[in-house]
């Protein structure tokens, strides 16, 4: 997947907490067909956090729902949700941890030089 970002300022971040922001999924290639694309993003504040590396930015992650409230089925943190809500009901408890790839890499003169030509799978 990828990590999709809507930029919001501030003061629509009260709303946003209630009633959610709007979302053109159609506008996502693959996620909705225009007739169906009026979609909701609630932001879910146990994942508010400042960013460091700047200042007056924060960053918060959003559940998709469609207009009814109700999760969008291609949302991946509904799916996620359910399957682990799934598990749960079975005896079955999930632990999961995020998998950083990166490439090392040094300045050229005009672009970017990897620091050795390994292959990663």
């Amino acid at each position: 997947g990828h990590l999709r970002t809507m930029d919001a300022p501030v003061h629509l971040l009260e709303s946003a907490m209630k009633s959610g922001l709007g979302l053109d999924g159609s506008s996502i290639p693959g996620f909705s067909p225009i007739n169906r694309s009026d979609l909701i993003l609630k932001p879910d504040p146990s994942t508010f956090a400042l960013l460091p590396w700047t200042e007056h930015v924060a960053r918060i992650v959003c559940d998709i729902c469609t207009t009814s409230g109700d999760p969008f089925g291609a949302d991946p943190r509904s799916a996620l949700k359910r399957v682990v809500r799934q598990a749960a009901e079975k005896g079955f408890e999930m632990f999961a941890g995020p998998e950083m790839e990166f490439y090392l890499v040094r300045q050229g003169e005009n672009c970017y030089i990897p620091i050795d030509q390994g292959t990663y799978t």
